[in-house]
Parts: C-alpha cells; sequence; structure tokens
C-alpha cells in the first residue's frame, strides 16, 4: 500500500513538471504569407499589410488572436473565425482580456 501512495506522489510530481515544462514554452507565430506583390498574400479582410497589432501580453490566450490575425491574412476565414470562437470563450472567463482586432 505504502509503495502505490509513493508511485501516485511521484507521478503527480512528473505531471507537475510537464505541464510547467509545456506552459513555459513560447509559440511562435510565423509571419503571414506574401504575395507576389509583396502585400502579404490574400489581404481578403485587409489585415495584411502591416504587422500583427493585437494583445500581446498573455502568450496562452494572444496566440489564438494571433492565428485569427494569419488565418484573415491567407483568406482562411472558417479558421480565424474558429480561433476567435476560442478566444471570445477565454474573454468571458477573463473579463480583463482586451480585444482581438481581428475578432470583430
Amino acid at each position: 500500500m505504502k509503495t502505490d501512495i509513493n508511485l501516485a506522489v511521484r507521478l503527480k510530481k512528473l505531471l507537475l513538471i510537464t505541464c510547467l515544462a509545456i506552459m513555459s514554452c513560447e509559440i511562435e507565430m510565423p509571419p503571414p504569407p506574401v504575395g507576389g506583390d509583396g502585400s502579404g498574400g490574400n489581404n481578403v479582410n485587409g489585415n495584411c499589410n502591416g504587422s500583427y497589432n493585437g494583445p500581446d501580453g498573455d502568450i496562452q490566450s494572444d496566440a489564438f488572436c494571433k492565428a485569427a490575425w494569419n488565418y484573415r491574412c491567407q483568406g482562411k476565414n472558417a479558421e480565424a473565425d474558429a480561433n476567435c470562437r476560442i478566444y471570445k470563450q477565454l474573454q468571458a472567463d477573463n473579463p480583463g482580456l482586451p480585444n482581438c482586432p481581428y475578432c470583430n
């Protein structure tokens, strides 16, 4: 019985270390693709002419806004909308989270 408890404690510690390691990784968003005229891809919604201009304080939640920017730039609105739904849910759960300009 004691070995079962020790094993459970070690597994909990391993899980905690793994979770902390995953959460500390910073996700780099690739730049949007550049079209032949250098304007930045399909530019369906006009979000490709400049660099990302949205929230940049919380790595986890901001990744969804950055993904929406990247997808809008590529004209992939369904994918952008999916990321926006997640961002808006995070925003509902965390009222201090700023709006994502790519999720209007």
